[in-house]
């Protein structure tokens, strides 16, 4: 009875650990690791130290065999191609991290449609553009001009 408790739990653990990869948030893999910990230390108390130490070497060592067996086949799975992004997110494919267009805004001028504190939104070449006010509070209506442009970042300031 004892033993199958043990197992059970180290099993459960083990399963709740698998879990956490599927449903990240740390809440169900905490759980997991908390029931393999409750199940050796049920193994040293109950059934002795060589005991023990068998339940933590096997965990460590099953749990190390699992994680890998998973990460090599759950890509290949089902749930994993869903899980898992296919494609290599290149430029060549159309995934850039900076807009080539806004490069080109600096020294263009616009005006400010939101309140830029320090952040807000100007139209700037008949375009709405996230800017980033370089200095002081610029109000809503305000004429502005970019004085630098890289990285996703267009900084203005008032003029």
């Amino acid at each position: 009875m004892l033993y199958t408790l043990i197992i059970l739990l180290l099993a459960l653990g083990m399963l709740l650990l698998f879990l956490e990869i599927v449903v990240p948030g740390g809440i169900i893999g905490t759980f997991g690791v908390i029931m393999m910990g409750i199940g050796v230390y049920l193994c040293f108390d109950i059934f002795g130290a060589q005991q023990g130490w068998f339940a933590l070497i096997a965990c460590a060592a099953g749990g190390g065999i699992f994680m890998l067996v998973v990460f090599k086949l759950l890509p290949h799975s089902p749930l994993g191609r869903r899980l898992f992004l296919d494609e290599e997110a290149s430029k060549a494919a159309g995934y850039v991290s900076e807009s080539e267009e806004l490069n080109t805004l600096t020294g263009c001028e616009g005006v400010a449609e939101s309140d830029l504190r320090p952040a807000g939104i100007a139209q700037i070449n008949g375009k709405r553009i996230d800017v980033m006010a370089d200095g002081d509070f610029i109000k809503s209506g305000s004429r502005i001009r970019v004085t630098a442009a890289n990285s996703n970042r267009v900084m203005v300031v008032q003029f």
